[in-house]
């Protein structure tokens, strides 16, 4: 309901009313709670008939007149009931405009207990009119009748949805069943208010429910490998189990006792299916030959270049053999010259090549694993043999300090970006009535241009019915020639004024610029305005010819100059196994406004519970071509000049007013 205007007239559906009688049947009107005893009843199609008063609006949807109706008979004409303005009807509309504002009242004619119950309001030979809303109690649903004929009901819809849970996560844990591995709902980790109980302390079955029976829930593992040792003749064996036998492996395929595998050649038969097949006979006992004795401990490397002789290597050779071969991590030690000298690493060819220059990469690459990890899991993840490295993707806020924050806005799961002012909502036209307009027309507003350097945010329109609109701006070259400039399409809800929040803000330029629409179907309308028209979406460029003239088209505001706050958001303490001395960091942000890192947005890092902050150096990688996410990296930044502590923190702050929002951070310390 509109409450900047109240309504002075109804004249929605048809009416039907006898000659010489006082009852005015409805045909898709809603007369009761819309007229009253002393407004007026008037038909269009009888001018010189006056307005007749109306003695009630009745509860079963007609109108009884005060006095036979002196006109002609009358069959779903259109008709207009014109409100008598006195000043006990004024207070009231004011009082049931209030009513629906705060009461559940405004959403149902009739409130019923059950869906039996509603049944029984109608009969065949007296159905209830069309538009009637009934509420049923015990199921929250709300009932429409489409039509006034008998049990012609609309689709019901609920009146209030369930409740969704607060941020919480499934806690998956596994157990074991046996030889199974099954997988158990632990519990609900990470929201906010009082955690999910459904499905805790059962088990995940095959098909994806849950059951309380362990032994129905499906092996997370897979069938595998069950190693049963020699074949046995008298041994029950079943599917998956894997046996030796005459020196290869075998694996049975189906429930077996007595039916051994098969000799080969062959490789399968009904209960049995090769695995892994014994090797060729070699010659000779397979003992080592080396020498006679040998002492323990000592190495051994090959004797001649025949492969088939093994020797006891001297303490000389085998400090030759440890300065090659014995460096950590597969980096030869330093010695004199050489490969050696060099630190090269050993390839898997035997060999060598220079280590790559590659840490600062890696580390990279982890980071953006671990931010993966931490999304997917939706929760924030410590990695690292110390818990030293910290992802969070802000599904759940456990680890941000929001209670500290300034300016900031966490409304949206996932997103911790500044919070901004409503600005200021200019209304252009209102709505008056409502028509099909077919399959949809570009309309400008011509008469009311948008006003220079002002940055427009929000384009809203006013629409009953739930739909597809596109919003515009246009440049006006002529009034009947406009260059679309900006083209957004958003899913309106329907009920009223609904704004479709511009993807970038758009500041308006010295020239001529207007707002429009697209829709199509049935719409609603404003009265006469200026307005520019095409029976087409129009794309971005220039528009072909438009008609240009005074008319109906649907109502339109727009909000501008929206103000964003600074903001300043830091992590909960991470308890640090040691004094940290560096720290590093890599983070996803969404540039909204054109920004630079290290100017319009910091971050900073401390290692005894920001009392003391060092700035990190940010450089700006790329944008990640899918989502439009900036990865910004962080310098490797030293700490140890700060008072000694293993408490560490990060801090994120946006500068000059830009609209930069913060979506993941990845924090490392040493």
């Amino acid at each position: 309901m509109d409450i900047s205007a109240l309504p002075t007239r109804y004249n929605v559906g048809k009416a039907s009313v006898a000659a010489g009688g006082t009852v005015v049947t409805p045909d898709g009107a809603s007369w009761y709670g819309n007229a009253w005893g002393d407004d007026l009843f008037f038909l269009a199609s009888q001018p010189l008939v006056p307005p007749q008063r109306i003695e009630a609006a009745n509860p079963d949807g007609t109108l009884t007149l005060a006095f036979p109706w002196p006109g002609t008979a009358a069959t779903e004409e259109d008709y207009e009931i014109r409100y008598v303005g006195i000043i006990e009807r004024s207070t009231a509309q004011s009082r049931r405009v209030l009513e629906q504002l705060g009461d559940v009242k405004a959403w149902a004619d009739v409130f019923v207990a059950t869906d039996a119950d509603r049944l029984a309001l109608e009969s065949p030979s007296n159905p209830l009119p069309a538009g009637r809303r009934v509420l049923v109690v015990e199921d929250g649903l709300i009932w429409v009748k489409e039509t006034s004929g008998y049990d012609d009901w609309l689709p019901p819809a609920a009146f209030k949805g369930d409740t969704g849970n607060k941020g919480w996560s499934p806690q998956i844990v596994a157990e074991a069943d046996g030889e199974r591995r099954v997988l158990k709902l632990a519990g609900y980790v990470g929201g906010e208010g009082l955690a999910p109980t459904g499905n805790v302390g059962q088990y995940l079955k095959a098909d994806g429910t849950w059951t309380s029976t362990i032994g129905d829930a499906v092996d997370f593992r897979g069938e595998g490998f069950i190693p049963r040792g020699a074949y046995n003749g008298a041994t029950a064996y079943e599917k998956g189990d894997v046996v030796r036998d005459a020196g290869s492996s075998w694996i049975a395929v189906q429930s077996t006792t007595g039916n051994a595998p098969p000799t080969l050649p062959a490789t399968s038969n009904a209960y049995w299916a090769l695995l892994a097949q014994k090797g060729a006979d070699g010659t000779g006992t397979g003992d080592v030959v080396g020498p006679a004795g040998a002492t323990d401990g000592r190495f051994a490397a090959f004797d001649g270049a025949t492969g088939k002789l093994l020797k006891e290597l001297t303490s000389a050779q085998a400090t030759s053999f440890l300065a090659l071969f014995g460096a950590a991590k597969g980096l030869a030690p330093a010695a004199t010259s050489g490969d050696v000298s060099a630190n090269r690493l050993l390839r898997a060819d035997g060999t060598w090549t220079d280590p790559p220059s590659t840490s600062g990469d890696t580390e990279f690459l982890l980071a953006q694993v671990f931010l993966k990890l931490a999304d997917l899991d939706n929760q924030a993840q410590f990695l690292g043999p110390a818990g030293n490295r910290f992802a969070d993707s802000f599904d759940a806020l456990t680890y941000v300090d929001v209670a500290g924050a300034t300016g900031l806005n966490s409304s949206v799961a996932g997103i911790l970006k500044p919070a901004q002012t409503a600005g200021t909502t200019t209304t252009i036209s209102t709505p008056s009535t409502s028509a099909d307009v077919g399959t949809g027309f570009t309309w400008f507003d011509s008469a009311t241009p948008l006003i220079a350097g002002d940055v427009i945010f929000k384009i809203g329109v006013y629409s009953t019915l739930a739909k597809s609109i596109t919003v515009k701006i246009g440049r006006q070259i002529s009034t009947t020639s406009f260059d679309v400039v900006l083209s957004q399409t958003y899913a309106h809800p329907g009920g009223g004024w609904s704004d479709c929040t511009l993807t970038t803000p758009f500041t308006v330029p010295a020239t001529t610029h207007n707002i429009g629409a697209f829709e199509g179907g049935t719409i609603d309308l404003t009265g006469s305005i200026a307005r520019s028209y095409h029976a087409s979406n129009l794309a971005l460029g220039t528009s072909p010819t438009l008609t240009a003239d005074a008319g109906a088209m649907p109502p339109l505001r727009y909000t501008k100059n929206v103000a964003t706050d600074a903001m300043t958001v830091r992590s909960a303490v991470f308890a640090a196994a040691a004094v940290p001395t560096k720290m590093k960091a890599l983070i996803n942000v969404k540039e909204v406004d054109a920004a630079v890192a290290g100017t319009d947005y910091t971050l900073e890092c401390s290692r005894n519970d920001g009392g003391n902050w060092t700035a990190m150096t940010l450089t700006e990688r790329y944008t990640m071509p899918t989502t439009g996410l900036r990865v910004v990296e962080a310098a490797e930044t030293d700490v140890s000049g700060q008072p000694s502590g293993s408490a560490s923190r990060w801090r994120f702050k946006t500068l000059n007013n830009k609209n930069v929002e913060l979506h993941d951070v990845y924090l490392y310390w040493s």
